[in-house]
């Protein structure tokens, strides 16, 4: 995983309710696109990327465990339940968490 992915991670671990984070070419995140724009003229490559807060379960590791489900196990899980891929890519790391531990427990 990429540096940059590696920040916007941390990031939206302790800003959950961001959905999206702009990162300059130097490595910098700014919540707001107009500071990242400033920023990014100051540089040689002025590239902005947008990171959304999604969860793109390929960029984990696969033995990281979320409660008690590999990450095969978690896509496996979601398509079990009729989430398709499309949305479940679009949902934070939490609200997917909370859909699939909500939908397990009526399945049960």
């Amino acid at each position: 995983m990429s540096d940059i992915k590696t920040k916007a991670l941390e990031f939206f671990e302790s800003k959950p309710e961001a959905k999206e984070v702009f990162a300059t070419s130097d490595g910098f995140l700014f919540e707001k696109n107009p500071d990242a724009v400033s920023h990014s003229r100051t540089l040689d490559d002025q590239e902005i990327e947008t990171i959304l807060n999604s969860l793109d379960l390929d960029d984990l590791d696969e033995i990281v465990v979320l409660h008690g489900l590999k990450v095969p196990e978690l896509k496996a899980k979601a398509n079990q339940l009729g989430l398709p891929e499309s949305e479940w890519k679009s949902l934070t790391k939490d609200d997917l968490i909370d859909y699939l531990i909500e939908n397990s427990k009526s399945e049960d």
